[in-house]
């Protein structure tokens, strides 16, 4: 299964690796980058938003909520969209990238990246996410998101893997 000069462990490093990176790939590419852009683009509109009507401290909190509520409500559609994304990218990626990885072992390494300890950090004796994946659609507590992506894995798994059966 695995190539002759690696062991199943260094297979199982390789395989998280990848797969971490396509996920802050995937983050970068579909959720950092375009909402920093859409501010950007938007940015004279809300200057000028910002500095029309009343000037009273009441009125600046109002504009900026109603400023701040759309812009976290595409963050986190996009975030989403993002992990939704990389769950199905990763096994195409993984299919590529490592060829000796078959259809059981496949299965088994890719689900496990969604509860696997290394996502976390140890910090001050507290388990905690590192700073990208609490960004990352609050994944921290998300667990409705970790079972869709598990079942998107799971999905593209039997669908890229299907001619590897044993």
């Amino acid at each position: 299964m695995c190539p002759a000069n690696s062991s199943p462990r260094d297979t199982s490093d390789t395989v998280y690796r990848y797969q971490l990176r396509v996920f802050q790939v995937c983050f970068l590419l579909v959720c950092a980058l375009p909402c920093v852009l859409v501010f950007i683009l938007l940015l004279p509109a809300l200057a000028s938003f910002m500095g029309s009507g009343p000037q009273r401290s009441s009125m600046l909190v109002i504009k900026s909520a109603m400023l701040l509520a759309p812009g976290a409500l595409l963050c986190m559609a996009l975030a989403y969209a993002a992990n939704l994304l990389a769950a199905i990218l990763n096994v195409l990626f993984i299919r590529l990238r490592v060829p000796a990885l078959q259809m059981p072992q496949a299965r088994e390494l890719l689900l496990q990246f969604y509860a696997d300890p290394r996502w976390l950090k140890r910090n001050r004796g507290s388990t905690q996410f590192s700073w990208w994946m609490s960004l990352w659609a609050l994944i921290a507590g998300n667990q409705r998101l970790l079972r869709l992506c598990r079942r998107l894995t799971a999905w593209t798994v039997a669908r890229l893997y299907a001619e590897s059966r044993p």
